[in-house]
């Protein structure tokens, strides 16, 4: 079992030194009023021999978006949540909570010149776990999962971000940056006497810089388009109390650079075809304690390729039929572990019924491994059904 034990210790880790769970599109801007209730579950069943059998997760978030005028917007975005863990042996456990709610206002400066964007998060999510809740938020943040829920909860945060778009030629280029301020919050840990005890953790503050070009082009006499981005995100450090691991440490992870691509064609059947990729290049983590246990932690990053596929079939005005194919290629970090190789096949319908109402769902199954450890890993398949509805005022 021993070998096991970083697909949850290593994710934990993340979650309480440097991953937040999704928020809403630094950049969109939103020009009407839109309500969208929906649903996301996701079931992972692991091999013989892994230390659990399945591991389920399913949220309900709602997005509520409103244009107060032509230049000012803002929207908001909750979840409610739920978890559970099938040991080998033994009874299941779960975890129910609201995750962490995310609010953000959008401006227009000037005559389209640039868009600011101000967030805040209000953290109704939990970061003080104990026993089982341990393994939950642990297995919740890796990485290669890609779970609907990837953080129980992290503290205040608030977030700024200015972006500007200019035609050059057949082009549209775009340049933006971003700055994260995360506030302290209480984890809960375990004292070597079964005492339990709340520690301070003072989370890093993040900056993102982003450039970006688009353009449209002819495509078997018809409009398609495409778009590349690169965003760099520099991460201050990370202050860890002392009780964590037994020692006090200075965690900084590593600097990220996100390659992404994207072609959008109207080819025949699928109409669109939207293509899209991502490559994550993590550069080293660095850790500064003199205790050996915490220096040999998260030294290396692996780097993380994303490929899908969508095409979307007309069958009328109201009605669309949607096909997806996603892979997920993850390196493995210094411990040899959260590499990662896993291939998703799926379908769903896009259903309008008025101007004012959308529904739709998607299924996708997953198949592939992660890894463990060194020559080590876990076999698994999957099922996600995700969707909503969308209403428009």
């Amino acid at each position: 079992m021993k070998k096991y034990i970083s697909l949850i210790f290593t994710s934990l880790f993340l979650i309480v030194v440097g991953v937040c769970s999704a928020q809403v599109n630094q950049m969109d801007f939103f020009r009407s009023t839109t309500l969208r209730p929906g649903f996301h579950i996701k079931f992972w069943d692991f091999e013989e021999g892994a230390p659990f059998d399945r591991y389920i997760v399913g949220s309900a978030p709602v997005t509520y978006s409103m244009a107060l005028s032509s230049r000012l917007s803002v929207d908001f975005v909750s979840s409610y949540f739920g978890t559970a863990l099938e040991p080998v042996t033994g009874k299941a456990f779960e975890y129910y909570n609201m995750a962490d709610t995310y609010g953000r206002a959008s401006l227009i400066l000037g005559d389209n010149l640039a868009l600011l964007t101000l967030g805040a998060s209000i953290p109704t999510g939990e970061t003080e776990f104990e026993g089982n809740d341990v393994a939950l938020a642990g297995i919740a943040a890796n990485r290669a999962l890609n779970n609907p829920v990837s953080s129980f909860g992290s503290g205040q945060n608030f977030s700024v971000g200015l972006a500007f778009a200019r035609p050059l030629g057949d082009w549209v280029l775009g340049f933006g940056a971003g700055y994260s301020l995360r506030g302290e919050f209480d984890v809960l840990t375990q004292a070597g006497s079964g005492a339990a005890s709340s520690s301070t953790f003072n989370p890093g503050e993040e900056f993102n810089l982003t450039i970006g070009a688009e353009r449209e082009f002819d495509f078997m006499n018809n409009d398609a388009k495409f778009s590349v981005d690169v965003i760099y995100t520099n991460y201050s450090e990370d202050d860890i109390p002392d009780d964590f691991l037994g020692t006090p440490f200075l965690y900084e992870s590593g600097d990220k650079i996100v390659l992404s691509g994207q072609v959008i064609l109207p080819l025949g059947l699928f109409d669109p075809l939207i293509l899209s990729a991502v490559n994550r290049i993590r550069l080293d983590n660095s850790i500064d304690s003199g205790n050996a246990v915490g220096d040999a932690l998260l030294e290396e990053n692996g780097g993380e390729f994303e490929f899908r596929a969508t095409g979307i079939t007309s069958l009328g005005k109201a009605l669309g039929l949607r096909y997806a194919y996603r892979a997920q290629i993850y390196g493995d970090n210094g411990s040899d572990s959260e590499g990662a190789n896993i291939h998703g096949f799926g379908g769903g319908f896009i259903m309008k019924l008025s101007r004012h109402f959308t529904f739709d769902p998607m299924f996708m199954y997953y198949t592939g491994s992660v890894n463990t450890g060194k020559d080590t890993d876990i076999s698994l398949t999957g099922m996600e059904l995700t969707g909503g509805f969308t209403f428009r005022f």
